[in-house]
């Protein structure tokens, strides 16, 4: 077998625990579900866990599906890869039988190479992320994986499986590159959280020479650092409406002025729009 080149991911026990559930659920062939979940690890995980937080290249779909690297990361002794080349190459097989064969039943597939159904839907459910396998696929509400797929009249498709050689070499591609884009993105939040800070620093500062250095606003102002990067969009710019807000109803709008408080408000969340008319 080849030898998977795993990245360097970094996960906490947190995430350790809520992908060893996921995995155990699936390998029950049940579907993960979010909330029972969150109620069922409720005394396990801290209020603030978000699943959403994992790598992604260990768990997407809201926390609900687990993918072949975040199986090798908790599992590595897992047989999973082995079974995925095999179900390839019967795939594989089919087809060089009957080239124009479209639709695969993964009952028939279990049964001739002798891996369970549920095994066999749910590696076509991990591999689609690493190579293009299936057109569309049927689900059952008795298992986590697939039960039939779908192939199309898709050239392309069909070249997959002609081509295919093993998917340890599928998976060191589609991971390098996943790897790349993670960095990039995180390339990307550290610039991000580099210019906000900045524009926090310049309120600050204008707050300072405005004789506010000990006033409780210029607090709420310089906890927003800590926040930025916690949250998304939507909430850091409902944090912002929040903190201007108890401002204004504690202090009146002139406790600043207005005109400072849409500055805030907009250069914070680059709204277009004042906050105050």
């Amino acid at each position: 077998m080849k030898r998977i080149n795993i990245p360097e991911i970094v996960i906490n026990s947190y995430d350790r625990i809520w992908l060893e559930k996921v995995y155990d659920i699936i390998k029950s062939d049940k579907k993960p579900n979010y909330k029972h979940m969150r109620v069922e690890l409720h005394n396990s995980l801290p209020n603030n866990f978000n699943p959403k937080n994992i790598d992604i290249r260990l768990l997407n779909a809201y926390g609900e599906e687990i993918t072949l690297l975040g199986i090798l990361i908790i599992e590595p002794d897992s047989k999973i890869l082995e079974k995925c080349n095999t179900v390839i190459n019967r795939i594989r097989e089919v087809l060089k039988m009957n080239p124009e064969k479209i639709k695969f039943d993964l009952a028939e597939i279990a049964a001739s190479i002798n891996i369970p159904i549920s095994e066999v839907g749910l590696i076509f459910k991990l591999i689609c992320p690493c190579g293009s396998f299936i057109r569309q696929a049927s689900t059952s509400s008795e298992h986590s994986g697939y039960t039939e797929i779908d192939i199309s009249n898709d050239n392309y498709i069909f070249d997959e499986y002609m081509n295919f050689t093993n998917i340890e070499d599928l998976i060191n591609k589609h991971y390098l590159e996943e790897s790349k884009k993670v960095k990039e993105e995180q390339k990307e939040k550290e610039t991000e959280a580099k210019e906000m800070n900045n524009k926090i620093d310049d309120i600050l500062d204008r707050l300072t020479k405005m004789g506010y250095g000990q006033e409780i606003i210029f607090d709420e102002i310089q906890e927003l650092k800590e926040l930025h990067p916690k949250l998304n969009k939507k909430n850091w710019k409902q944090i912002i409406m929040g903190k201007l807000g108890e401002v204004i109803i504690s202090k009146g709008v002139e406790y600043i002025g207005k005109d400072f408080i849409n500055d805030i408000y907009q250069t914070l969340t680059n709204a277009s729009h004042k906050l105050l008319k």
